[in-house]
């Protein structure tokens, strides 16, 4: 059926005559007819009543039968398109543990953000458990998290992995100091940033669980704004002390002994969503720029 034929029949009937028709088509009066007539001759019956005398538009009764089949005809051509549309606009859905968005994909975010044609771009913070869930059930396309899981279609990339430093400000005694024993850092100035089990076991032997004044955030950028005085400091990844040394002025200092390395993990799946690929080969680049340029 001519899409063409069925949008002049309503048409017709919506602006009660051909001429109007055809001026709300921007086509001649005689074209409007003729694809009237071409639908009426495909169908093989008279839709619409002709003759001298008739002002008004009157339906037969195919005509009649037929409205109903054409405006849901037109509803199924115009939701055709709509996926059409959507289908050749590239989109992704990202998740990431929100230190990861600071460390690493502030700048990766603003690279995808310029992408031409645009990318449809939805991003969402969480924890590592919650946005590796989120891609197993197929509802992120990739995740950043500290942690990884056991899933047969879900597939891990170890991004970096990077040892826990000391951030504080460019006036803390400790500022730039190497090898500064636990035993010198007073816990309730500590900005302390909740982990996984194996950083609070560490953490635990070095410092006591409830320390009067300490603070306690579940942010990277709670610990920049809270972070004030000469003599606080927070445990963060090397990499998040890299970015807040850089680009907002801070400072850190390293521990005595090993501490817990935190790691980066790309999560995907193994079935690729069609309308993330190339978008997906986009992020890879960045990710691959990003990470060759700042070595850690």
């Amino acid at each position: 059926m001519n899409f063409s034929a069925v949008e002049a029949f309503l048409a017709i009937l919506r602006c009660n005559g051909v001429s109007k028709a055809a001026e709300v088509l921007c086509l001649a009066q005689p074209t409007v007819s003729k694809r009237l007539s071409l639908l009426e001759a495909e169908l093989g019956a008279v839709l619409i009543e002709r003759g001298r005398g008739i002002r008004d538009v009157r339906l037969t009764d195919a005509g009649e039968a037929f409205l109903d089949v054409a405006e849901r005809w037109m509803t199924l051509h115009r939701e055709t398109l709509a996926i059409s549309s959507h289908a050749v606009r590239s989109s992704l859905r990202i998740g990431s543990v929100a230190a990861i968005n600071f460390e690493l994909l502030d700048d990766v975010y603003e690279g995808l953000s310029q992408v031409e044609p645009p990318l449809l771009i939805s991003i969402q913070s969480g924890r590592s458990r919650e946005l590796f869930d989120k891609v197993a059930r197929g509802e992120l396309d990739v995740a950043f998290t500290r942690q990884t899981f056991a899933h047969d279609q879900v597939i891990t990339r170890k991004l970096y992995s990077n040892p826990v430093v000391a951030l504080c400000l460019p006036s803390s005694p400790f500022a730039g100091r190497r090898d500064v024993d636990a035993s010198e850092l007073r816990g309730e100035h500590e900005i302390f940033a909740s982990s996984d089990d194996e950083f609070l076991a560490w953490h635990g032997t070095r410092w006591t669980s409830r320390v009067q004044g300490r603070l306690t955030v579940d942010t990277i950028h709670l610990t920049l704004s809270l972070l004030r005085r000469p003599d606080q400091w927070s445990l963060v990844p090397a990499r998040v002390a890299h970015v807040a040394c850089s680009k907002h002025g801070f400072s850190f200092f390293t521990l005595r002994g090993p501490t817990p390395e935190r790691s980066c993990f790309m999560i995907t799946h193994s079935r690729k969503r069609r309308g993330a690929t190339a978008a997906m080969a986009t992020l890879n680049d960045l990710l691959d720029s990003a990470l060759s340029s700042e070595q850690i």
